[in-house]
């Protein structure tokens, strides 16, 4: 089916001698997405049928518009399983022996980051797994913008 049989998330946390690691993932598993082909991605034209590349998962060209390609078909389903990395953190406090000569009570260094990485067979398709299924003139679609990456470096100070 389109929803998932199993939704999970795990939350990590470690401490040793002032280093930190928070870390989390989310997932999904057991699910489907209808992908509408109405909307090719380079993967699918790049994988279409040819004498050369006639593997049974190639689309086969025909003569005739494209107004077929909406339509149920199992081909149109695809395995949406996923595990994401939501956000991760890595820091470093610096000894309170170095801190008090200079009036810092706590001082700590880090480097993080959300949405680095997301392990899904949707990625070979460059579609994001938690994109939402919406219809479109009628037809599903999965137009979304995907989630963003991002990396922050940051410092922080407690006087």
């Amino acid at each position: 089916g389109q929803i998932p049989n199993i939704i999970s998330g795990l939350n990590l946390g470690l401490n040793y001698k002032g280093f930190d690691l928070a870390a989390s993932f989310q997932g999904a598993f057991g699910y489907y997405k209808r992908v509408s082909l109405g909307s090719f991605t380079q993967t699918f034209f790049d994988n279409r049928w040819t004498a050369e590349n006639n593997n049974a998962q190639a689309l086969i060209p025909r003569l005739g518009g494209a107004s077929t390609n909406g339509l149920l078909s199992d081909r149109n389903f695809i395995k949406s399983d996923y595990l994401r990395l939501r956000s991760i953190a890595v820091g470093y406090s610096l000894p309170t022996s170095l801190l008090s000569p200079v009036h810092i009570r706590e001082a700590r260094i880090y480097i993080g980051g959300t949405n680095l990485f997301t392990l899904s067979e949707l990625n070979k398709l460059d579609l994001d797994p938690e994109s939402p299924y919406t219809i479109q003139d009628g037809q599903p679609t999965t137009s979304y913008y995907p989630q963003q990456k991002t990396i922050m470096l940051g410092v922080n100070i407690s006087l």
